[in-house]
């Protein structure tokens, strides 16, 4: 999907900003259309922020919705990048174990 190649994109470029704006606005869109995967790329992208802001506590919830939104789609694929974000935050805490889980 190009909305998603676009938001990764302006997160790679570093634009924390207009990726804000931008994964609200695609969250908004996927939730209309009842897209699942597009609603969990868009609050991943929310966690990526975060977590690249240094606030882990903001990213592991975001992630977590994120996660849960995956959760509920039954689509376990949906599941890798909310957990990779948790991990992160696991590692970057000192929780190398839950990282790993």
């Amino acid at each position: 999907m190009s909305d998603q190649s676009d938001l990764r994109a302006t997160f790679r470029r570093g634009d924390s900003d207009a990726v804000e704006q931008m994964a609200r606005a695609a969250r908004a869109t996927a939730q209309a259309d009842g897209d699942a995967a597009g609603e969990v790329e868009a609050v991943y992208a929310l966690a990526r922020v975060a977590l690249r802001d240094g606030d882990l506590p903001r990213a592991a919830a975001t992630a977590r919705e994120a996660l849960d939104i995956a959760q509920r789609s039954g689509d376990l694929r949906l599941e890798e990048r909310p957990r990779h974000v948790l991990a992160a935050v696991a590692r970057l805490s000192g929780d190398h174990a839950e990282a790993r889980e």
